[in-house]
């Protein structure tokens, strides 16, 4: 049977709601009745637990701080002195519960003339002191070394007395390896002297509280003269004294709770939780004792409780509860009723709408009657998807004629000098045309009026890359005009300067589409194997000496076509092409390449690149290029117009 939205949600809401309700209270009442004393036990070992649990809430940002700083170390092990001391004093002076933070350097690994380098910043009063430790913390006698160097992981170190402090504390620390080589470990320090005023348990009297460490050193306890001690020892201490005073029937009591105790203890130090009637051992009183361990250092955590605090107002809150509890179901019963009414009608209208969509019917419908945020929200995103699907099938064909333009106005074949290499790589996203690129045989003048205007020029070989951020059928006409006049300006011989401005007079004319262009021009002179070029906008273009083996970044003109009205300060680049020499040419959609995480693709990626395979072929050093770009940006949702072109002269 298939219900309405609001049938469903009175019948699978309501009947389990009162359901539980029910349940709820007879069992109450039973376990009231019946087992007063196993419902306050199992709830006080829940709350032991939590309290437990307090305690790793605040611990855990230590180790967290720990391991940043590690983390840190272990991406960047360039930091200087004076950067790792800035750094560990943002950590003392921005967490409160922090002693002190410091890092200890394995032998030679921060300076290869100074054996140890140990920096540690840490509270004095209500200052900041900064110091080395100054002493061989290597020599194994150091458990803040030894542990975590030993299990390769973060540590928490039993309480310990510092020497730089003069102050009894607990330290968690973490070892930083840089491929594999232990470079040091990183730490943060607790006092553990006024751990108690630090961690504030809510409801709980100090006196009642005690912490032990893994092997059980004391961390927090009702006498704090007493931190830092073993549990054992103090417990063996106090039943002396006590025994001194007591006839032989005493002492055999005394004795049973020193056992209890002491089972409690190993219960504790063991990693479990629970709880303990211990009703002979405080002055004739009857305590309870709950326990639960502290997971984050490994340590154990116990509360105690007076039985007779325990009981004092279980009845009396029972009533009121059971009363609260009636008002809050009938309450709960009249809130789903009417919410249920409300949402139901509300999806009822946007199934309407829906199916209005379904139909091709596209109009939009903005309806404000209902004042349920989540609706209106999705009201508004039906009336954006209704205005995107109005729109999508020019938008789409618009697109489509763009790529087909680009696509049939291409080069099949680039033409490259006699005694060089030449490869282009290319694509384009899904929302836009592409980038253009050409080659042209650059042929002198056979006009003496032009050889007169632009000078004698050698016969070579024209390249082009065209980058113009408009999307559709207009930046595919633009790229095609621009193309057009490097071609004929190539063939009557004019020189990269007079084409750059040309084709800059007529994008800042009326007669071009509005918008800049990136470009980059260069001429391969046959002659003298002479490159001159020209870049304009954000291009990266690269050239690679074999003979010094250094690659460098040649300067652009920092602004693009039509940017400026007249380009009187554009120079023309001159670089002579040795054997094994090459340029690389890439788009700003090669190094600004995005991945999934936002992060830029770089310049820095593209030159290690280009180094690694600067020895191989043209097409090997390409396909390196591309196929890093495409690992790089495998997991974004659309991928860049890029373009690289590069040019090699042969051995």
């Amino acid at each position: 049977m298939k219900l309405s939205f609001r049938k469903a949600i009175l019948l699978y809401t309501l009947i389990p709601v009162i359901f539980i309700f029910v349940i709820f209270a007879l069992e109450n009442i039973h376990s009231t009745r019946q087992d007063v004393h196993e419902r306050i036990g199992s709830h006080m070992s829940s709350l032991a637990y939590s309290y437990a649990n307090l305690f790793n809430e605040v611990l855990n940002p230590i180790s967290g701080i720990a391991n940043t700083t590690a983390d840190i170390l272990q991406v960047d092990n360039t930091l200087k002195e004076e950067d790792l001391y800035r750094l560990l004093m943002l950590h003392v002076e921005h967490n409160p519960i922090i002693y002190g933070a410091w890092i200890a350097y394995a032998p030679y690994q921060f300076d290869k003339q100074q054996k140890l380098f140990a920096p540690y910043v840490f509270r004095q009063g209500e200052a900041y002191k900064q110091m080395d430790l100054g002493y061989d913390y290597t020599n194994g006698a150091y458990e803040f070394w030894n542990k975590p160097v030993a299990s390769g992981k973060g540590e928490w170190t039993e309480p310990y007395f510092a020497k730089a402090g003069n102050i009894m504390m607990s330290s968690y620390v973490v070892p930083f390896y840089i491929n594999g080589r232990l470079i040091g470990v990183a730490g943060i320090d607790i006092p553990l002297h006024d751990v108690s005023e630090r961690i504030q348990i809510p409801g709980m009297k100090e006196h009642n509280v005690t912490v032990l460490s893994k092997q059980g050193k004391i961390i927090l306890f009702p006498n704090a003269e007493y931190i830092g001690e073993s549990i054992f020892e103090v417990i063996e201490k106090g039943f002396e004294l006590e025994s001194n005073n007591t006839t032989e029937q005493e002492e055999d009591l005394l004795r049973n709770s020193k056992l209890s105790i002491e089972s409690l203890i190993k219960s504790m130090m063991s990693g479990e939780s629970g709880m303990i009637d211990l009703t002979e051992l405080s002055d004739g009183n009857d305590y309870w004792y709950f326990y639960a361990p502290i997971k984050t250092p490994g340590w154990s955590f116990a509360i105690r409780l007076k039985e007779s605090e325990v009981f004092s107002s279980v009845y009396e809150r029972f009533w009121y509860s059971l009363l609260f509890f009636g008002l809050l179901l009938f309450f709960i019963m009249a809130a789903i009723f009417f919410v249920s009414g409300k949402f139901s009608s509300s999806i009822a209208w946007l199934i309407d709408r829906c199916l209005r969509i379904e139909r091709m019917n596209f109009q939009q419908a903005q309806d404000n009657k209902f004042n349920i945020k989540e609706v209106t929200q999705l009201s508004g995103t039906l009336d954006r998807m209704c205005a995107a699907l109005n729109s999508h099938f020019s938008v789409k064909e618009d697109v489509r004629i763009a790529k087909s333009i680009r696509q049939q106005t291409l080069p099949t074949k680039m033409r490259h000098p006699s005694g060089f290499e030449f490869c282009v790589w290319s694509q384009s996203n899904a929302e836009s045309c592409g980038e253009t690129y050409d080659s042209v045989d650059f042929r002198q003048s056979s006009y003496s009026s032009d050889k007169e205007l632009f000078g004698k020029k050698a016969d070579g070989t024209n390249y082009l890359l065209l980058d113009a951020p408009d999307n559709g059928i207009d930046a595919a006409v633009k790229n095609t005009h621009l193309r057009v006049i490097f071609n004929s300006h190539a063939k009557l011989g004019v020189d990269l300067l007079d084409t750059a401005q040309f084709m800059n007079d007529y994008l800042v004319s009326e007669l071009a589409l509005p918008g800049p262009v990136q470009a980059w021009f260069g001429t391969v002179d046959n002659n003298d194997s002479t490159l001159s070029c020209i870049s304009l906008g954000l291009n990266a273009v690269f050239y690679y000496s074999a003979e010094s083996q250094n690659l460098r970044v040649l300067p652009n003109h920092p602004f693009a076509l039509s940017m400026q009205k007249k380009m009187s300060d554009l120079v023309l680049q001159k670089i002579e092409i040795l054997p094994n020499d090459f340029v690389v040419v890439a788009s700003d959609g090669v190094w600004g390449a995005i991945n999934e995480n936002r992060e830029q693709f770089g310049i820095e990626s593209l030159e290690k690149i280009i180094m690694d395979n600067r020895n191989e072929d043209v097409q090997t050093i390409l396909d390196a290029i591309s196929q890093s770009i495409g690992q790089y940006t495998s997991h974004t949702s659309t991928k860049m117009n890029a373009t690289v072109m590069l040019i090699k002269r042969n051995r």
